[in-house]
């Protein structure tokens, strides 16, 4: 059972981070991460995962492949089952 909060309340979360100096780096291919924004995106799934969400139920979309790698590298080993992509990985399928 999940529990209705604000966190679960939404099917699609945006989080800006714009202003709040995060730091982005660019990979070798010249790809985006930000090691902040990767915490925020922990700490929202802890929320989510605590109020009942099944892993399986997750997907974390984001725009750039060195931030896939960074998301996976923090979350894979403790959160197996929560997929992570790009958004051409995501493009054109349903994740409920």
């Amino acid at each position: 059972h999940v529990q209705e909060t604000d966190d679960t309340e939404p099917a699609m979360v945006v989080i800006d981070t714009t202003g709040c100096d995060m730091g982005e780096e660019k990979d070798e291919a010249g790809s985006t991460r930000n090691e902040g924004e990767a915490m925020v995106v922990k700490c929202h799934l802890e929320r989510l995962l605590n109020a009942g969400l099944k892993e399986d139920d997750v997907g974390i979309l984001t725009p750039y492949n060195a931030q896939v790698g960074l998301l996976r590298g923090l979350l894979r080993e403790t959160y197996p089952n929560v997929e992570i992509g790009s958004v051409d990985g995501f493009q054109g399928r349903e994740k409920e």
